[in-house]
């Protein structure tokens, strides 16, 4: 059991690290303006994916939020997701 703490505490801490080049990918996706949908889902899933360790909300809400901007059906089947992922 001690092993599998210790192998959750480094995935932990490794996607902690890469948090920063998360921010810098989701400030270019915004400040650009872009609209590539495949590309935005599949960092959202990402981000959800960190959600149970306690990590990257923020990312995700930011993420999110400027979905909801021009994809509001798919940001709100998002926002019902993270619920989800809060709830476990």
């Amino acid at each position: 059991m001690n092993q599998i703490i210790k192998q959750i505490e480094q995935i932990k801490k490794t996607i902690e690290d890469s948090l920063p080049i998360i921010d810098n990918h989701i400030n270019t996706i915004i400040q650009t303006q872009s609209q590539d949908i495949k590309t935005i889902e599949q960092t959202l899933d990402t981000l959800l994916d960190y959600i149970p360790l306690g990590l990257a909300q923020d990312q995700f809400t930011k993420l999110n939020n400027y979905y909801h901007t021009f994809n509001e059906h798919n940001s709100n089947i998002y926002n019902s997701y993270l619920l989800e992922a809060l709830e476990d």
